[in-house]
């Protein structure tokens, strides 16, 4: 993409978020100017007239919700979920991350996964296959958003807003960097094969996070199937050095291909495994997909020809993180979740916390995670000793 036209997808970004602000800011308006006119004599009638008619919106939103979650059956897998093996893809999501902030610190690191924190000798027998990279230029902002987000008090979503529209904005008008960033790897051992990808970790990544719109999903031979997240399929068509699709072209179709991620990344890792699963049909039966913290990616019809095509996919959910309950079901079409729910509950105080990588790694490495609502019923602390 061309300088001129990635600085225009930025400032489009940002436009975005805007509007989503003032969207936010007009509700606000709105009930301001009806306690404006609450001095005259019908001002009870009025306040009790509006408060009926959002009640009213609410019941049918409710409504409409549980309609579209009905019209989605998806089949449990035919490979029974595998607790080791989660145990140690939850570790490879934590190693992207680790591998993101390392590279963000050293000028020179080229991505060797031996030198990072949560890197040990369950993987002592793959090898480092490749690497997904793309040219987002924000990893200057890594620390101030980490440092303001990490923890402490809730953050004021206003304030938050604030700060990644004028971050995005200096990023799109002010010097382009242009350094690759890292944004997962490929590992290969004797038996299978993992392609794991990190969660949002830069400014631009945040902002492909709350770019809340609907675009097609194009299929790699041109059909369209359903609506995607318009953020997350940004964020996986970036990828460079080489794509999904380029590694997928080299893998042996007699072993597991493991697909991973955390947050975005988990978004990511399901748009990649259904690009996959069309373009080499021979490899779609050995997909497995694990998926940590995952968004809503896509809507009814994306998500029935995904569990088709990608039958063994699971969906690992801290029941206090509010990530996996975003995007909103009802949108310019619907979004609903993908993969067979594995759960379990830490809650750790803070919005930030209970999404972290570093908390669902915790609860997976101790068998916390239970099928379907369960884990709420075996509530044990993430981080006990």
């Amino acid at each position: 993409m061309s300088g001129g036209r990635a600085r225009l997808q930025s400032l489009l970004l940002v436009a975005l978020c805007a509007c989503a602000a003032w969207t936010v800011a007009r509700n606000a308006m709105r009930m301001r100017d009806a306690d404006a006119r609450a001095g005259g004599a019908d001002a009870r009638a009025e306040r009790e007239g509006a408060l009926a008619t959002v009640f009213k919106e609410r019941v049918a939103h409710l409504a409409e919700n549980e309609r579209i979650l009905a019209g989605v059956h998806i089949d449990p897998p035919p490979v029974q979920y595998d607790h080791e093996m989660s145990r140690l893809l939850v570790r490879c999501v934590e190693l992207t991350g680790q591998q993101f902030i390392r590279s963000s610190m050293i000028a020179d690191y080229d991505g060797r996964l031996e030198q990072l924190p949560a890197y040990d000798a369950t993987l002592g027998d793959y090898r480092l296959k490749a690497l997904f990279t793309s040219s987002d230029n924000s990893v200057a902002e890594l620390m101030p958003m980490t440092s303001a987000m990490a923890g402490g008090p809730l953050v004021d979503p206003v304030d938050l807003l604030r700060q990644l529209v004028g971050a995005r904005l200096d990023q799109a008008l002010g010097p382009q960097r242009g350094a690759p960033v890292f944004h997962g790897f490929v590992l290969e051992s004797p038996r299978d094969t993992i392609i794991a990808f990190r969660g949002t970790k830069s400014a631009i990544e945040w902002i492909e996070d709350a770019a809340i719109f609907q675009v097609p999903y194009v299929a790699p031979n041109g059909e369209t199937i359903g609506w995607v997240h318009g953020g997350f399929l940004s964020a996986y068509r970036a990828l460079q050095g080489p794509t999904p699709l380029e590694i997928a072209r080299g893998l042996d179709p007699s072993k597991p291909i493991y697909i991973t991620g955390h947050s975005l990344g988990a978004a990511v890792g399901s748009i990649a495994a259904m690009d996959i699963a069309l373009a080499y049909p021979a490899l779609a039966p050995q997909i497995r997909l694990y998926t940590y913290a995952s968004p809503k990616v896509g809507d009814p019809e994306f998500v029935r020809r995904h569990s088709a095509l990608v039958p063994n996919s699971y969906r690992v959910v801290n029941l206090a993180d509010l990530v996996p309950a975003t995007p909103p079901t009802r949108m310019q079409s619907s979004f609903v979740h993908l993969g067979e729910k594995w759960s379990f509950l830490a809650q750790l105080g803070d919005v930030i916390p209970n999404h972290l990588s570093t908390t669902y790694l915790n609860a997976v490495e101790r068998g916390r995670e239970q099928r379907g609502d369960d884990g709420l019923s075996n509530f044990r602390p993430a981080f006990e000793p």
